[in-house]
């Protein structure tokens, strides 16, 4: 108990990392089945007007005139065994200093947009009761089941419902920087069926999710690695006891067999057994949180292309002091990199100044292959204790033309960047 509340206290200062699930490198298989069981009848597709030639359905021995509903239980099975491209995020706190970790936001989505697929089995339980169109007698009591083929799985999804554990994270003792985690995350299995155009919901299931795996950490950028089995075994109550139908049911004749005695089903779903093994293996790759890059404003066309577009390269982390600025193109002349608080965007020049506010400019480079490139020095003025965790500053490319006319200076877009630990 006093480690969990030492390790929740650690957490209030932990570095937040966010996911998202490499698909190509990815996979999830889920197997075993889903159970629903239905009460409901069975009654023949005739119809005097529109289907007078369609099976008619009595219950009994004997039969008689007519066309009736017929009591008929059956157990819906779903075996599922598939394997596919999944989807999701997750968040991470981490502490690399306390050692400790929990998750937030876990959403994965085992087969992405494709889905899934499963082969349904149908037992009946139904009374005793005689067909006619064709004639065929069925003996009630015995339980019968009937392949019908492959279904598809849509919608199948595993959301985080609560708080994770909070984890332990295990350096590894040959590799920097490297950990080891277990944690168990509460979640919510959810997804349909599709049977012939109708959709039966699997779940809501509850169930403990564990993950386990690898985190390796490199300034602001991470990786996971899960890999992992988990076994689902819940029964659960129909949410929606609504009842459905009424749907096509081919039913095989038993006395005599070999047709095929066309009925209507109706019936209510009454609760869901989920038996499942879920295998993940999963890859994903996460920046620091609220330590994003965004560009804005408008780079103004100059003499040797349609305007310097400004890009970022290596991290947003202070820490490991590797942001690299570049610019192009651009022609290759003096050039300068700047930065402000703010943003704007006024004429300046050839183009748009986008950058305002207490203005920090950065030492002079040479454009080179029409592009401008300035690693940024946070421990060197002008960038010492001022870019610092947590900091947001808006950075542009100021740059000499004389070769456009006009002004002979031009500038890029501009680039707003929140800095991390």
């Amino acid at each position: 108990m006093i480690n969990s509340l030492l390790l929740s206290s650690a957490l209030f200062a932990a570095q937040e990392f966010d996911f998202t699930i490499q698909t190509a490198a990815s996979s999830v298989s889920l197997n075993g089945s889903t159970t629903a069981g239905i009460a409901g009848d069975l009654i023949g597709d005739y119809d005097a007007a529109t289907n007078p030639g369609g099976t008619q359905t009595l219950p009994g021995i004997f039969g008689g005139s007519g066309n009736q509903p017929v009591t008929c239980d059956f157990d819906f099975q779903v075996a599922i065994s598939s394997v596919g491209a999944p989807e999701g995020s997750l968040r991470l706190a981490v502490d690399v200093e306390g050692l400790g970790l929990e998750v937030n936001d876990f959403s994965l989505a085992p087969f992405g947009d494709a889905g899934g697929n499963g082969d349904v089995t149908v037992t009946l339980i139904f009374e005793t009761f005689r067909s006619f169109a064709p004639d065929s007698l069925f003996i009630g009591g015995i339980p019968l089941p009937i392949p019908l083929g492959n279904v598809s799985l849509t919608d199948v999804s595993f959301q985080q419902t609560g708080p994770s554990t909070l984890a332990v994270l295990t350096p590894d003792p040959l590799i920097a920087d490297r950990y080891a985690f277990s944690v168990t995350v509460p979640t919510e299995l959810n997804g349909n069926i599709d049977l012939m155009g109708n959709l039966f919901p699997i779940g809501p299931t509850p169930n403990d999710y564990l993950l386990a795996g690898t985190l390796d950490i490199s300034g602001s950028a991470a990786t996971i690695t899960i890999s992992v089995v988990q076994s689902i075994d819940e029964t659960i109550t129909n949410p929606n006891p609504a009842p459905f139908g009424p749907l096509p049911f081919p039913l095989p004749t038993i006395l005599p067999p070999g047709g095929t005695a066309n009925c209507l089903y109706t019936g209510v779903l009454n609760d869901f057994i989920i038996a499942l093994d879920v295998a993940i293996d999963v890859t994903a790759e996460g920046t620091s949180a609220g330590c994003g890059v965004v560009t804005y404003c408008t780079a103004a066309p100059n003499s040797v292309g349609g305007g310097a577009s400004i890009s970022v390269a290596g991290s947003t982390s202070v820490a490991a002091n590797d942001l690299v600025l570049s610019a192009g193109p651009v022609p290759n002349q003096p050039a300068i990199f700047f930065y402000g608080p703010n943003q704007i965007e006024v004429p300046f020049g050839d183009g748009f100044r986008c950058v305002s506010g207490s203005v920090k400019r950065l030492p002079v480079v040479f454009g080179s292959g029409n592009t401008l490139t300035h690693p940024v020095d946070n421990t060197q003025t002008p960038s010492a204790g001022v870019i610092v965790p947590g900091s947001t500053w808006n950075f542009q490319a100021w740059y000499r033309d004389p070769f456009a006319g006009g002004q002979s200076y031009n500038l890029s877009d501009a680039v707003q960047i929140e800095f991390c630990p």
